[in-house]
């Protein structure tokens, strides 16, 4: 918890000139590393401005032995994204798993705050990123550090970057959807309603068509059917240009593209009851 304090500390100012040993003794003493001047700067602070790397080194020694499980230095720089502090915090001895008393990561709280060079430093250091993480970029208003977790993070298991190309494409977010699939991110990957994200993306229109291939998508179900369905005739077009279901340009299909209303039941009454559709083609959809 930090504490303003009316004027500085005795422990601010040894920390300020370097002065270990008076450090050693205000801690020992019980000083409060965490109380903050008037200008909302701990002692840390400080220390870490005049490049006094052997007195980080102790505030975080204390900091470990005192106030484990605790919101931390390196906490609070991640949150104010001082990414600068940060390195120094590292490079003093921080670790990047430090948890608080909810179990957040320095890591956590850059993503949950949008502090993008912070993240970096962190990533770069060794932090750690799973599935929640990942998911709190999504939800945070700033879902575009996810791909700060993407291009630094050294550990993203295959299950993460599936799960984040759903959101991605639910979530309309076409600079990840193209970061995850450069990284090599299955498009015709499951979710739990069998959904692969290229299906997803011919529901909102997201463009993955040029990384798309024949795998069916749904039981009799292709990335074509739900363009029609959706009257997405942009999204159709290009699936034929690019030929990734090789689909024969019939009557019946044709309509389909140009968007016509109920064009099932037109081409019926054209064609008679001898027309033959394929029940690859399930025409319920108008």
């Amino acid at each position: 918890m930090l504490v303003l304090a009316s004027l500085i500390t005795p422990l601010h100012r040894a920390a300020e000139k370097g002065h270990g040993d008076a450090v050693k003794v205000l801690l020992r003493c019980g000083a409060y590393m965490y109380s903050l001047d008037m200008e909302g700067k701990t002692p840390l602070h400080l220390a870490a401005q005049n490049n006094h790397s052997h007195i980080l080194k102790m505030l975080l020694k204390e900091e470990a032995r005192s106030y484990r499980n605790q919101r931390n230095f390196l906490h609070m720089a991640a949150l104010k994204d001082e990414s600068s502090l940060a390195k120094m915090l590292l490079k003093a001895g921080a670790s990047t798993d430090g948890k608080d008393e909810r179990g957040q990561t320095a890591l956590s709280y850059a993503v949950s705050q949008g502090s993008e060079n912070t993240a970096k430093v962190l990533l770069e250091a060794g932090a750690s990123v799973d599935s929640n993480m990942a998911e709190r970029a999504f939800n945070s208003n700033h879902p575009s550090i996810f791909k700060i977790l993407l291009e630094y993070s050294k550990d993203l298991s295959s299950d993460i970057m599936e799960s984040a190309l759903f959101r991605a494409v639910q979530k309309n977010l076409h600079g990840i959807v193209a970061a995850l699939i450069d990284r090599g991110t299955d498009i015709n990957a499951y979710n739990e309603m069998q959904y692969t994200p290229l299906l997803l993306a011919c529901e909102t229109e997201i463009n993955l068509m040029n990384q798309a291939n024949e795998t069916p998508l749904h039981i009799f179900v292709t990335p074509l059917h739900i363009a029609s369905q959706r009257g997405n005739t942009d999204v159709a077009q290009q699936l034929l240009y690019h030929k990734e279901q090789r689909v024969p340009k019939t009557l019946l299909t044709q309509c389909c593209f140009q968007d016509t209303v109920r064009c099932y039941t037109d081409i019926q009454y054209l064609a008679g009851p001898s027309l033959d559709i394929s029940v690859l083609y399930p025409m319920t959809w108008y």
